[in-house]
């Protein structure tokens, strides 16, 4: 298999005006670091070409299928984010860290992936930016709302 070996080059985890943070690997990277994307306001996608390329090698990869039945025996055919029986064929996502590091190549990539989880578990913990601390607020917001809903508010 081809090895794709990240390249930091110009790049710098400080913000530099006219450049963009990919949502994966966190560097900071110039616009010609990105495939274009009119789906998206700025006119580009939210992963650098590095890790996007990296996530299709993945996906494609003689890697994924063997990493999905291992993942999905050692979580007894679990979620681990909602417990919820996972589906196989419904295309559960592959989790692992979004560090520079992580995102070396497609070896590295696959031997740190951490879950199988499901698309919205998976895209609720990236949205919350896989933190901790944010995650325990968020629960905390959501046991101390529960019922606020269905209440009458006298205005």
């Amino acid at each position: 298999m081809n090895q794709q070996h990240l390249d930091l080059g110009n790049c710098t985890p400080a913000v530099t005006v006219g450049w963009k943070v990919c949502n994966t690997c966190g560097l900071n990277k110039p616009p010609n670091a990105y495939y274009g994307s009119k789906l998206y306001v700025d006119g580009f996608r939210p992963l650098c070409r590095h890790c996007n390329n990296l996530h299709v090698a993945l996906n494609k990869s003689e890697y994924r299928p063997r990493l999905m039945r291992r993942l999905y025996e050692e979580q007894h055919g679990l979620c681990p984010v909602c417990d919820k029986p996972l589906d196989l064929e419904d295309s559960p996502h592959l989790d692992h860290p979004h560090s520079a590091e992580a995102m070396h190549d497609v070896h590295t990539l696959a031997a740190a992936v951490t879950g199988l989880l499901h698309r919205n578990c998976n895209v609720g913990l990236g949205m919350l930016n896989d933190d901790p601390t944010v995650l325990r607020r968020a629960a905390g917001y959501i046991e101390r709302t529960r019922g606020y809903g269905q209440q009458t508010l006298d205005l």
